[in-house]
């Protein structure tokens, strides 16, 4: 049960080195192993989905990382429920791969649906809330809508 996540480890060693294609091939392989062990459905398997899913980002390979992040997702919305904090982590970097790949609109609603959800179970955590926010104004920001973004740092402490 541990094998996975020694080769996921692995595979952030290569990635230091800029061994790209063997962390990522460590990583899958971490992936299966896991799934197979633990299931498809498990935190283990979800958390190494993502840091696969960020390689993936990374080398703008956006399809692959939002097919991974997207699954990791709905696995932490079933397990921990929308308002975890790593369920809203999750929702931040599929908004962060939709504006990557230019689709804005998606990733204005899953983050408007995280900041809801992190103003309401966390009020003004600057750790979770704030950061949904800060996605929000970077998502605005590329989008080219200089209004919304403003009004997301009129929401900021100053």
């Amino acid at each position: 049960p541990y094998v996975p996540n020694h080769m996921e480890g692995l595979a952030a060693a290569y990635w230091g080195q800029d061994r790209h294609k063997e962390a990522i091939e460590s990583c899958k392989e971490a992936l299966d192993i896991s799934a197979r062990t633990h299931g498809e459905i498990r935190g283990e398997t979800a958390n190494i989905s993502n840091v696969l899913a960020w390689m993936y980002t990374q080398l703008g390979r956006y399809s692959e990382a939002s097919e991974l992040n997207l699954k990791a997702l709905e696995t932490r919305r079933k397990q921990l429920g929308e308002q975890h904090p790593e369920t809203l982590k999750s929702m931040s970097r599929q908004g962060f791969i939709y504006r990557k790949m230019e689709k804005y609109e998606e990733a204005e609603k899953l983050l408007l649906q995280a900041e809801k959800i992190a103003y309401r179970v966390f009020g003004n955590d600057p750790r979770i809330t704030y950061r949904s926010v800060e996605d929000l104004i970077e998502r605005y920001e590329a989008w080219e809508k200089p209004e919304e973004a403003n009004n997301g740092r009129a929401k900021l402490p100053q």
